[in-house]
């Protein structure tokens, strides 16, 4: 399990960080969609480079992080949470990348 920090809540994180091989990702799900009433499905998951694990954890505007990389999209559903969905996700969903 990979500890995360969130921001935003509704049913899971809305973004977070995590530190996986030791480097630093940002898992982003967009704005809430009023016509879908709800976030998008997916997370876009984005590669932080130059950056420690506790300062970006701090940037919560994506358009504000610099040196990032797209790396792709995966399923919110196939994000693994530990069960308060808010401390750890399981290092699979790197898999899927």
């Amino acid at each position: 399990m990979l500890p995360i920090r969130y921001s935003g809540f509704w049913d899971v994180p809305s973004a977070f960080y995590t530190l996986y091989n030791g480097e630093v990702y940002f898992f982003w799900r967009d704005y809430f969609d009023e016509d879908l009433d709800d976030y998008p499905p997916n997370y876009q998951v984005y590669l932080i480079k130059e950056v420690s694990f506790e300062d970006a954890s701090k940037i919560w505007d994506l358009e504000s992080i610099s040196n990032k990389s797209l790396v792709g999209e995966v399923p919110t559903k196939e994000v693994i949470f530990d069960e308060s969905k808010r401390q750890y996700i399981s290092s699979l969903v790197f898999e899927a990348l």
